[in-house]
């Protein structure tokens, strides 16, 4: 996957969680301004960021986002 793809991918995936970059860099311990210019192409992510942020999105299967009301839910 090239960066421009990357980049895509992991902002539809962030959104889709619902996940602001402060909330995304927080759980994956690295600064919202790294991930910032991350998303903004300003700092190329290595292989193993790459995998690491997307990853993560892919196993919180976050298709929808978190509200306060999907606490109480019961199923």
């Amino acid at each position: 996957m090239n960066d421009m793809d990357f980049i895509e991918v992991l902002k539809t995936k962030r959104n889709a969680c619902g996940y602001s970059q402060s909330r995304l860099a927080k759980e994956l311990h690295i600064s919202r301004q790294n991930l910032n210019e991350i998303e903004n192409g300003k700092t190329r992510a290595s292989k193993e960021m790459k995998h690491t942020l997307l990853h993560y999105l892919d196993y919180c299967k976050c298709t929808q986002p978190f509200t306060a009301h999907s606490l109480h839910r019961r199923t």
